[in-house]
């Protein structure tokens, strides 16, 4: 299947994918599989690439997958600076959860 299943697959799945890659180099070696996955799915883009890396995470045991998720998440959540740090209203981010989320990591589509 060479289709997304649902709008925004490669982008969310390029996301991900460029999120762990530091950690999984760091944690598992770079001479792991999942490491080589993770490059050839970031340098590809093609949706064949991203799901199989994404596979791979996913067939790690649950202790390692947890140990990637919490570090990726221990960099993202860290507080920004004051002088950059602007949140909108809270009704704002309930609202618009429907609206896509951008990715630090994806290329800006033209």
């Amino acid at each position: 299947m060479d289709e997304e299943r649902y709008e925004g697959e490669s982008r969310g799945l390029a996301c991900f994918l460029a999120e762990i890659s530091a950690r999984v180099g760091e944690r598992l070696g770079r001479h792991s599989m999942l490491y080589h996955a993770v490059q050839k799915a970031l340098a590809h883009r093609d949706l064949k690439s991203l799901r199989h890396a994404r596979d791979l995470f996913n067939a790690l045991p649950r202790p390692e997958r947890l140990e990637l998720s919490a570090a990726v998440l221990a960099t993202t959540l860290e507080p920004a600076p004051a002088k950059t740090a602007c949140r909108p209203p809270a009704t704002v981010i309930i609202l618009g959860r429907d609206r896509p989320r951008e990715c630090r990591h994806a290329p800006a589509e033209a």
